[in-house]
């Protein structure tokens, strides 16, 4: 888990993601024990379509594109 805004715990953003809400008060409180600060530059690569999942990012500050590589090379955007 990733997470990094000044001023707010991990329980306080946590409660801001609608999916993490419907999970139980003690399962929630041992995700925002897990979540650890991370910072990406622009332009960066988070993750990359094909590799191992082994993190959750919440998007606090900022924004992220989300681009799918065509069969000819082509990065489509598919949201942001």
């Amino acid at each position: 888990m990733n997470v990094s805004e000044p001023g707010h715990s991990a329980a306080e953003i946590l409660e801001r993601v609608p999916v993490l809400r419907l999970l139980p008060e003690d399962a929630r409180r041992l995700v925002s024990e897990s979540f650890v600060p991370v910072s990406f530059g622009f332009g960066e690569v988070v993750v990359e379509e094909g590799s191992e999942a082994d993190s959750f990012y919440v998007i606090v500050e900022g924004a992220a594109r989300v681009l799918k590589r065509a069969e000819s090379g082509e990065e489509l955007p598919l949201g942001s």
